[in-house]
């Protein structure tokens, strides 16, 4: 490996550090140089004016004239230069990575962890070492709404059904700007997040029909035109019914769902099996969109976020409208950018679940932000141990606020704040991050 090849490679965070160190010294230089040659150049032309014969003063405000133009192009010029190198040396994404990520040791720990682990893509030696492959186990049963959480079933799209496959997770691992998750409020009891890492977005769930004006509303005000990815973590109507026509108002190729398969579907997921019924109550064509299971070990990397599936571990396939059982089928999902991670639930509670997910991944259940499961729902204390989060999010409504006493607790395990994604509280809550600090932003 030459020396051009070591200062771009991204190969390790180490070498990523001397990125980040060249970058910084040119900022350095683009701002202080010609700060200290204009000073330079005043100076030599007040003593120019008290003495207009001597030559070498004109010369060296000259000189000192052309570096200022020189210095403050360099900067540029190796932008420039980065970005039209060979793409084998993934040159500009290490180069934009190393603009916007601290260079702190629990970065750079972060990115050797991430060199370390593999999208699963069906090869029991593509999960991360040590961990055990999941168990795609399920359990039958029912149960009866409680809340007016309701899927219905219908339809048959069975195995035939050309629109869901089992295709390769993307694998995008270099930062490259910060993360921005907006917990929308659509002013009903619903989940609607919208996440940005980079130039790279997804959409997860979005509540009922009338939900979905609300949001693409909200994203279009933002300045969003495009989405890449849709989550929908499981089939309630109050989750995915709006699901349609985000997909379609944003160009969505590509939608994760959960591997429950539910009454009617045969054995096409039933998120799934739901959007498309839905899709088509709203004359909504999703011609030309795929849809994949995410089971428990799944990890995929997108504009330098990592998502990793960590359950539910069991799943409840013997559904018709009841509520509880398929709160959790909800996906339980560990986003990671460079130090900080956060926790998204959908409506899954389960104690259990949350458990058995500490146990098969040990190393990622301890979040900086939880996703509060199940909107204003009052989980166990066992729960949020599990997750220890410094900030909770509730995605809720005027009329169903989180308890006081569950406000308490919170506050007693250690949750330094909470925000509430509803009109009456914070309205839009928005959580950004450069891979190292936390901010949030409320009422956007």
């Amino acid at each position: 490996m030459n020396l051009f090849q070591i200062l771009v490679s991204c190969s390790s965070p180490e070498l990523a550090v001397i990125m980040g160190v060249v970058k910084k010294l040119l900022n350095l230089i683009q701002i202080c140089g010609p700060i200290l040659l204009i000073c330079s150049i005043i100076y030599t032309f007040i003593r120019l004016m008290q003495n207009p014969e001597n030559k070498k003063m004109f010369a060296r405000i000259k000189n000192s004239a052309l570096a200022l133009v020189i210095i403050f192009f360099i900067p540029l010029l190796v932008d420039v230069v980065m970005k039209m190198t060979d793409s084998n040396f993934q040159v500009s994404a290490c180069w934009n990575q190393n603009t916007s990520v601290s260079l702190s040791p629990s970065y750079i720990q972060t990115n050797k962890d991430n060199n370390n682990r593999k999208n699963p893509l069906g090869d029991s030696s593509s999960y991360e070492k040590g961990t055990p492959r999941p168990s795609t186990s399920t359990s039958t049963g029912s149960s009866s709404s409680s809340n007016g959480e309701s899927s219905s079933s219908g339809g048959n799209n069975g195995s035939s059904d050309p629109s869901y496959s089992q295709g390769t997770l993307p694998s995008e691992g270099v930062i490259s700007g910060d993360l921005q998750i907006h917990f929308i409020d659509p002013s009903s009891r619903v989940d609607a997040i919208y996440i940005k890492a980079g130039n790279r977005s997804i959409f997860v769930d979005g509540g009922y029909k009338a939900d979905g004006k609300r949001e693409i509303a909200y994203l279009k005000r933002i300045g969003v035109t495009k989405i890449d990815y849709y989550i929908g973590t499981h089939a309630h109507k109050n989750h995915v019914e709006a699901a349609p026509a985000v997909i379609d108002t944003f160009g969505i190729k590509n939608v994760l769902v959960g591997r429950e398969t539910c009454n009617g579907s045969g054995s096409t997921p039933c998120s799934w099996h739901m959007i498309k019924k839905y899709a088509s109550s709203q004359n909504v064509s999703l011609s030309g969109v795929n849809a994949r299971t995410l089971s428990p070990g799944d990890t995929f990397s997108l504009g330098g976020l990592k998502i990793t599936c960590v359950g539910p571990s069991t799943v409840n396939n013997n559904l018709n409208s009841g509520d509880t059982g398929q709160n959790y089928n909800a996906l339980l999902l560990i986003l990671e950018y460079g130090s900080v991670s956060v926790a998204l639930t959908g409506d899954n509670s389960s104690s259990s679940h949350t458990k058995n997910a500490a146990a098969q991944f040990p190393n990622l259940m301890k979040v900086d932000v939880l996703k509060n499961p199940h909107h204003n729902g009052n989980c166990s204390e066992s729960l949020y141990k599990v997750y220890s989060p410094k900030y909770v999010v509730f995605t809720t409504m005027d009329g169903y606020l989180p308890s006081s006493s569950l406000l308490s607790k919170l506050q007693k395990l250690g949750v330094s704040k909470t925000y509430m994604a509803t009109n009456s509280k914070d309205g839009n809550v928005v959580m950004s991050s450069n891979g190292t600090t936390i901010n949030f932003k409320t009422r956007n």
